[in-house]
């Protein structure tokens, strides 16, 4: 069984190496599990196991358009 392990938005930057606003879009359109504490204003934690996968999703995405033209 895997526990989630939740770690604050500047640590996952450094994770899968995007930048906090990069990570926060994709939260706000529900690309990856995060988790605001309450109480703590600004803290926002994210699932690691949930960036991993988000951030292989992008690197396909983004692999496979290369070399299109743009919609």
């Amino acid at each position: 069984m895997d526990l989630i392990k939740w770690i604050t938005e500047q640590q996952a930057a450094e994770l899968i190496d995007r930048s906090p606003r990069t990570l926060r879009k994709w939260r706000t359109r529900g690309e990856v599990t995060a988790y605001r504490q309450a109480g703590i204003r600004g803290l926002v934690l994210y699932d690691t196991h949930s960036l991993r996968e988000c951030a292989a999703t992008q690197a396909m995405r983004l692999h496979e358009n290369v070399g299109r033209p743009p919609s």
